[in-house]
């Protein structure tokens, strides 16, 4: 997991100037995706800031887990959607943590997935401005690296975007909405009733051929 100093100072983060900016327009852009979301359990893996979401929420039921709780809790089964601000950024073992999504979401269930862009005015201004970088925990995994992740563990993405308070931060965060699809097994050939009759016809066919023998 993200080491607890990482995931504390990620939260503090939201108690900045800036970071109350980029929270705003954050949770501004989640609402939409969630405005579109049909079903009936929500999973919101964040912290308390972001809690708001679960009251533009149409789903039946939304359930919070603390990102410093993951390690210890599994997720809960048959959910129709999952929200993870940012924590897939911190993880070392992100694909585990993928397929316990895939695992726990239901068919066509959503990923929504946020996290601040490695190329950002405010990735490059950490260099510039020490308080900033002293702030911002470096992010262990890029939007690159998660969008492969998810690909490799039958994640389809549908959508993505990037968010900020305005132009003149230009678009420091984007959003990830991926989909779970159904992993499909090849079946063998059903046997009709043409097929057992070539197949009764080989069988025959070899018990002549040995008794001839």
């Amino acid at each position: 997991m993200a080491t607890n100093k990482q995931l504390e100072q990620l939260t503090a983060w939201w108690d900045t100037p800036v970071g109350k900016l980029l929270l705003q327009a954050e949770l501004k852009q989640l609402e939409t995706y969630l405005e579109l979301l049909f079903g009936y359990k929500l999973l919101l893996i964040a912290p308390s800031c972001f809690d708001s979401l679960s009251h533009c929420s149409r789903m039946g039921q939304v359930l919070r887990i603390d990102p410093n709780e993951v390690a210890t809790q599994s997720l809960p089964p048959h959910l129709d959607a999952i929200i993870i601000p940012h924590l897939l950024s911190y993880l070392p073992e992100v694909s585990d943590c993928i397929k316990g999504c895939w695992e726990s979401l239901d068919a066509k269930g959503q990923l929504i997935i946020t996290g601040y862009r490695r190329f950002s005015y405010l990735t490059w201004s950490r260099f510039c401005d020490s308080r900033l970088k002293l702030q911002i925990p470096s992010a262990n995994n890029s939007q690159s690296k998660i969008k492969n992740l998810l690909r490799a563990n039958s994640f389809n993405i549908i959508k993505q975007d990037n968010f900020a308070p305005n132009s003149s931060l230009f678009a420091n965060g984007y959003v990830i909405v991926a989909q779970k699809e159904l992993v499909l097994v090849k079946m063998s050939e059903p046997i009709t009733w043409q097929n057992k009759q070539k197949m009764n016809a080989r069988m025959a066919t070899s018990g002549c051929q040995r008794e001839q023998n």
